[in-house]
């Protein structure tokens, strides 16, 4: 686990490093539960915005979900879909977990901190995401016919 993580930190990207500063938030000396999860949210969000474009100010990872979710047929990556676990619908329901479950972001009468064990979910959940996104693994299918097309294939 620690092997594959440490491959995405080596990235000198943005999304990489807000991933770092999470690991560290959540894993350090003086865990920052709240702290790694957002910066967790923030990787993902900043990976994501590279391969998905949002045509709005300020997009969001919510706007990519949406986005992944009304449109999952323009969408691929390298798993065999299946009908029980179509590949972009999980990826949406992973990045979904994520983001509704920073629930620390927004005051409300229910506020609480993220625990230790959630800011730490959230760092590997993020990571993996991080991972998929930055290689490359998110691919636009509407690219692939376009490059058919074009050449002929």
């Amino acid at each position: 686990m620690q092997g594959a993580f440490d491959e995405v930190l080596s990235d000198a990207a943005l999304a990489s490093q807000k991933l770092k500063e999470a690991w560290a938030d959540a894993y350090g000396v003086s865990p920052r539960p709240s702290v790694a999860y957002a910066n967790a949210v923030v990787a993902v969000e900043i990976a994501a915005l590279e391969v998905v474009p949002i045509n709005k100010p300020d997009p969001t990872l919510g706007d990519v979900i949406t986005i992944l979710d009304t449109q999952q047929k323009y969408w691929s990556l390298p798993f065999r879909d299946n009908d029980k676990a179509p590949r972009i619908e999980v990826l949406v329901k992973l990045m979904r977990l994520l983001w509704r479950g920073h629930s620390s972001r927004h005051g409300r009468p229910d506020y609480r901190d993220a625990s230790d064990e959630e800011a730490r979910g959230a760092v590997l959940l993020a990571a993996t995401l991080v991972g998929w996104l930055t290689a490359g693994l998110l691919v636009d299918a509407r690219e692939d016919l376009t490059q058919a097309t074009v050449t002929g294939a």
